[in-house]
């Protein structure tokens, strides 16, 4: 990994609506609606299944219908264009709200 002190392109030829962070990973909402996420994944925060990290952004699931999309320190909340609140990744304080 190389770092950059100044601005680079996520992904050449994609245009992004929303991007939201938190000092280990990223996610971002392209202009049709698909979410894609990339960085640490250690808790599954971002939303493809696994614990893998990933250097390059990946599609969370194969919907686009997000409208927005929101990090912690291990969990994510995103929210799609009917109003529902979706979350995933680290759960040890209940940060997903699902109860478990």
């Amino acid at each position: 990994m190389t770092s950059s002190q100044e601005p680079r392109l996520i992904a050449e030829g994609d245009y992004w609506r929303s991007v939201a962070a938190d000092s280990n990973r990223s996610c971002a909402i392209q202009h049709d609606g698909a979410m894609w996420c990339w960085g640490r994944n250690r808790n599954g925060q971002l939303g493809l299944g696994d614990r893998v990290d990933r250097d390059e952004p990946q599609q969370v699931v194969d919907d686009t219908d997000w409208s927005g999309v929101f990090m912690g320190a291990h969990h994510a909340h995103g929210l799609r264009t009917d109003g529902s609140g979706w979350s995933w990744g680290g759960n040890l304080f209940g940060q997903l709200g699902d109860g478990l």
